[in-house]
């Protein structure tokens, strides 16, 4: 038999990778909204990465949902942010209210 909290039924960290455990779960999916979250920092980096631009342009991001992509879209652009989910909005304000390029 495994240790407990180990093996078949282990109760699995929700913190994301790279984080401090416990520093910030995350959130519960929604069925609703179709909602799925990115949580390897690397891959998002990679798609920005991928993303064409032209300097000066505007990204807009459709569910931006933990803003696993949006902190590094706004590295590169200003970024107009559409979340339809209360709670992830309101955490979305917080963790960005320093950063005057996002709406």
């Amino acid at each position: 038999m495994p240790p407990p909290g180990r093996g078949r039924f282990a109760v699995r960290d929700r913190t994301r990778p790279g984080r401090a455990k416990g520093d910030r779960p995350h959130p519960r999916a929604k069925r609703r909204f179709s909602q799925n979250f990115w949580v390897d920092n690397n891959i998002s980096r990679k798609i920005v990465g991928l993303a064409q631009g032209e300097p000066g342009d505007t990204v807009l991001e459709i569910g931006p949902g933990t803003g696993a992509l949006t902190r590094h879209l706004l590295e590169r652009a200003p970024v107009h942010a559409v979340e339809v989910d209360r709670e992830l909005h309101a955490a979305l304000g917080v963790e960005f209210q320093a950063e005057p390029r996002l709406t």
